[in-house]
């Protein structure tokens, strides 16, 4: 499968509130081939979507830091549906509730390689299955 097609038929929550962020990551998540549900701005956004059910999700990527909010509770809703997530922060790995400790995390700025890897790594991968999810140090060494 080309690089183009290799999430297709797959659909992509962005849950990111820097508009520019947001629409690189869309973008690139788009060319992969997968439909992006968003970018959505806010965790009210992300909360009121998962409320509403009416969206296929395969998986999720998520800012930590949404304004005055975290998104640990999308992340905990989507956990709740069995989504696996993947977040996105500037902060390094002691912000991320130890709950989260194994999820995947892209550091902004947001290298595209790796959101990749950590997408295809995630369609594949629950929160806690044997050899699981990477860190952002694993993800770089798959270079």
């Amino acid at each position: 499968m080309n690089a183009t097609n290799r999430f297709h038929d797959r659909a992509v929550l962005v849950v990111e509130d820097e508009f520019l962020i947001a629409m690189d990551m869309a973008y690139a998540i788009e060319e992969w081939g997968a439909s992006v549900v968003g970018p959505l701005g806010s965790q009210t956004e992300a909360l009121d979507l998962l409320a509403r059910g009416d969206e296929r999700i395969d998986v999720a990527v998520l800012d930590v830091n949404l304004g005055s909010h975290t998104a640990f509770d999308i992340a905990d809703k989507l956990r709740e549906l069995d989504v696996p997530v993947i977040f996105v922060t500037g902060y390094d790995a002691s912000s991320i509730p130890e709950r989260y400790r194994a999820v995947p995390r892209c550091e902004k700025p947001v290298d595209q390689a790796d959101l990749g890897r950590a997408l295809e790594r995630s369609m594949h991968t629950r929160y806690a299955a044997p050899g699981g999810p990477l860190n952002p140090v694993e993800l770089r060494n798959e270079r």
